[in-house]
C-alpha cells in the first residue's frame, strides 16, 4: 500500500496561532531591515500561521532587500507534495499549513522599500511583501503613501500565487526521495514554485480595502499593482464567497478554522482601493491599477503520452472598486521593448473578471498595449501560459471548443471605467501600439454588461498603430502555433471539431455603452493608423450577434436583446482606415487559429462534426 505521510512528518504538527495582537509605533518609526529580506511591520515571514485580529500603526517606513511588507514581509504555506503514485508513496494534504490573516488591520504606513541585493527579486507590499497560498480575509490598510520594489510590486502585495513545493526527483531511489522531502519540509525549502499539481490551492485575498491620501506604487522592474503586482491564479473575490462550500478555497479556509478550533463568519465584503488625492502605478513591463498581471497556472497535465488541457487554474477578479481620487489615478509601463498598462489589469491571461469598477481614472499609457482597463486581455498560446515542452510527446489531443476554449478564455462581466470629469486618455508609443479606452489588446477575449464613461481620447501611432475607443485590436486566439519548431518533433495532431475551436477563441463584445466627454471641434478623440470609435482594428469579432442570437434569446422578446451604445463622439483621425465605429474590421478563418499553418509539417487528422 501507499506509504502515509503520517510516518513521514511529526502527527503533532501545530499551527502557530496569533489572536488580538497589536504593535502600536511612536509616529515616524523606522522598521529597518539592513538590506536583508523578511522585513514586515507586524513579521517578518509567516509559515502556516493564523493571525486575527491583529494590528499595528504608526510604523512610518519599513525597508530591506526582499520580501519587504507594512504588516508581514512573507506570507506562505508549510509545504505539501502532493500525490506521488508512481513511486508508492503517497504524501496527504491533511495537514492545515497556509497562513490565514483575518480582520488583521495596519494603518499610516507610509512608506514601504524594497532595495533589492544582487539578484533578488526585490518584492514589495503595502501590506505583504509576497503571499504564496495564503488568504487574507477581510484586512485593511489605511493611510498608505508608497510602495517600491524591482520586479514585483503592489498596494497590498508584490506577488500572489501558488505555494512551495519539496522537490522531488522521480528516478532516485526511494530512501533519497523520503529524506529529501522530510529535508525541505522540515527546512520550508522556497526554492521550487508550484505550477499545477492535484491538491494544490492558489492564494486568496477576499474583502480587504487600501485607503491613503496620495497612493504610489512603483516597480523598477516587471510588475506593479495597486492591489497585486504579479497574480498567479489568484483570487481575489467577495468574503462571502468563503461560505460557498462547492469551492475548494473555502473548503481549505474552513478545514483550517476547524483543525485549529478558530471561527469565523464570511460576511459581505468587496475590495476596495480608495485615494482621497490621487495614485500612480508603474512599472517597467506590465503596470495595472488593480493587477499588473494576472495569470492562469502552466499546464502539466500530461496523461499516457497525451496533453490535457482540463489541468488548470484560472485567476479570478471579482467585486473589487477602484477610485483614483480627485486628480486621478495614472498608470505607467515603459519599456520600450514592450510594456502593458490598464486601468485595472496590465496584462490578463486565462481569468474570470467580474463585478469590478475603476472610477476618476486620468491616464493609461504604455509602449506596447494601454487600455482603460486592461492592457493586454484575453487567451494565451500553450507556450504562454505554461511554456510546455512540446518535444517527446507522441500526440496532442484538442477536443474541440469547449476544452480549449474553457481553457484560455478571458472574459469580464459588468465591469466599468469612469474617468474624471475632464476625461481620461490612453495612449501607447510603438509603431504598432494598439490603445483602447478600455482594452489595447484583446486575443480571443470576452465582454459583457461593460459601462465606460468620461473618455476623452484614445490615441496611438499613426505608423502602423491602431486606437478605438472601446478596443484598439482584436482577434482570434492562436490555438496550436505555440509549437513553434518543436511541432515538427510531434507524430500527430488531432483536432475535433475544428470549426468549434474557432468558435471557441472569437474575441465577443457584448451589450457595451461608451461615452465621451464633450470637446473642441479641433480635438481628436480617437487618432491612429487604424482608428475606430469602437474598435480600431478587428478580426473575426462578434459584437453582440451570439448572445442575441443564442437559443435563449431567441425565445425572448427582441428588446431585450443586447446592444452597443457610443455617444459624444466628434473626431475620429486615421491614416489608413478611420470609421465612426471601426477602423477595419476583417474576417477571420481556419488559419488564423494556427491549425492550417501545421499542415504539411506533420500528420494532421481533421474532424469536422
Amino acid at each position: 500500500g501507499a506509504l502515509d505521510i503520517k510516518k513521514l512528518v511529526p502527527a503533532g504538527y501545530v499551527n502557530p496561532i496569533y489572536q488580538n495582537c497589536s504593535v502600536s509605533y511612536t509616529q515616524g518609526a523606522v522598521v529597518n531591515g539592513n538590506s536583508k529580506q523578511y522585513v514586515g511591520g507586524f513579521a517578518g515571514e509567516t509559515i502556516g500561521t493564523l493571525m486575527q485580529n491583529c494590528t499595528i500603526e504608526n510604523v512610518d517606513t519599513v525597508s530591506g532587500s526582499n520580501y519587504v511588507g507594512g504588516f508581514i514581509g512573507r506570507s506562505a504555506n508549510a509545504v505539501i507534495a502532493g500525490l506521488l503514485s508512481d513511486l508508492g508513496v503517497n504524501v496527504l494534504d491533511n495537514f492545515p499549513v497556509n497562513t490565514i490573516l483575518m480582520n488583521c488591520k495596519a494603518d499610516g504606513v507610509g512608506q514601504v522599500l524594497a532595495s533589492p541585493v544582487k539578484d533578488e527579486s526585490g518584492y514589495a507590499g503595502g501590506f505583504i511583501g509576497a503571499m504564496s497560498n495564503s488568504y487574507a480575509v477581510d484586512c485593511t490598510l489605511t493611510g498608505l503613501g508608497t510602495v517600491k520594489g524591482k520586479d514585483y510590486a503592489g498596494g497590498f502585495t508584490g506577488k500572489a500565487d501558488l505555494g512551495d513545493l519539496a522537490d522531488i526527483n522521480a528516478t532516485k531511489g526511494l530512501l533519497n526521495i523520503v529524506k529529501e522531502l522530510l529535508t525541505a519540509i522540515l527546512s520550508g525549502s522556497t526554492d521550487a514554485q508550484i505550477l499545477g499539481l492535484v491538491g494544490l490551492r492558489p492564494s486568496v485575498i477576499t474583502g480587504c480595502e487600501i485607503s491613503g491620501n496620495s497612493i504610489s506604487v512603483e516597480a523598477s522592474g516587471k510588475h506593479a499593482g495597486g492591489l497585486i503586482g504579479y497574480a498567479g491564479a489568484v483570487q481575489v473575490s467577495n468574503t462571502k464567497e468563503l461560505a460557498d462550500a462547492e469551492k475548494t478555497t473555502s473548503k481549505n479556509f474552513q478545514r483550517m478554522l476547524t483543525k485549529t478550533g478558530l471561527e469565523y463568519e464570511p460576511q459581505a465584503h468587496p475590495n476596495k482601493i480608495t485615494a482621497i488625492k490621487k495614485m500612480s502605478v508603474q512599472a517597467n513591463e506590465y503596470a495595472g491599477g488593480l493587477l499588473g498581471k494576472a495569470t492562469m497556472t502552466r499546464m502539466t497535465a500530461v496523461l499516457n503520452e497525451t496533453l490535457g488541457v482540463a489541468d488548470y487554474m484560472r485567476f479570478e477578479l471579482k467585486d473589487a472598486a477602484l477610485d483614483g481620487g480627485t486628480t486621478g489615478l495614472n498608470v505607467k509601463a515603459t519599456d520600450v521593448k514592450g510594456s502593458y498598462a490598464g486601468g485595472a489589469i496590465g496584462h490578463g491571461t486565462g481569468g474570470e473578471v467580474r463585478s469590478v469598477s475603476i472610477v476618476n481614472l486620468a491616464s493609461v499609457g504604455a509602449v506596447t498595449a494601454a487600455g482603460g482597463f486592461g492592457g493586454y486581455f484575453g487567451s494565451g498560446k500553450f507556450a504562454d501560459v505554461g511554456g510546455v515542452n512540446l518535444l517527446g510527446l507522441k500526440l496532442i489531443k484538442i477536443d474541440g471548443l469547449l476544452s480549449l476554449g474553457a481553457m484560455i478564455e478571458t472574459f469580464t462581466r459588468d465591469c466599468s471605467v469612469a474617468g474624471l470629469e475632464a476625461g481620461y486618455t490612453v495612449t501607447t508609443s510603438a509603431d504598432e501600439g494598439m490603445s483602447g479606452g478600455f482594452i489595447g489588446e484583446c486575443i480571443s477575449g470576452r465582454t459583457g454588461g461593460t459601462n465606460v464613461t468620461n473618455l476623452k481620447s484614445v490615441a496611438a501611432s499613426m505608423n502602423g498603430g491602431k486606437a478605438g475607443g472601446f478596443i484598439g485590436y482584436a482577434k482570434a486566439g492562436d490555438a496550436l502555433a505555440a509549437a513553434g519548431e518543436n511541432v515538427k518533433a510531434l507524430d500527430a495532431v488531432a483536432i475535433e471539431n475544428l470549426l468549434g475551436v474557432i468558435s471557441a477563441l472569437r474575441p465577443e463584445f457584448n451589450q457595451t455603452e461608451l461615452s465621451y466627454i464633450p470637446v473642441n471641434a479641433e480635438e481628436i478623440q480617437v487618432q491612429a493608423d487604424m482608428a475606430g470609435g469602437f474598435i480600431g482594428d478587428g478580426e473575426a469579432v462578434d459584437i453582440n450577434y451570439g448572445t442575441n442570437h443564442s437559443e435563449t434569446t431567441k425565445a425572448e422578446d427582441s428588446a431585450a436583446k443586447v446592444a452597443t451604445v457610443i455617444t459624444g463622439l466628434s473626431k475620429v483621425d486615421g491614416e489608413t482606415y478611420a470609421g465612426g465605429f471601426a477602423g477595419r474590421l476583417i474576417p477571420g478563418d481556419v488559419a488564423q487559429t494556427g491549425s492550417v499553418k501545421l499542415l504539411g509539417l506533420l500528420d494532421v487528422t481533421l474532424s469536422i462534426h
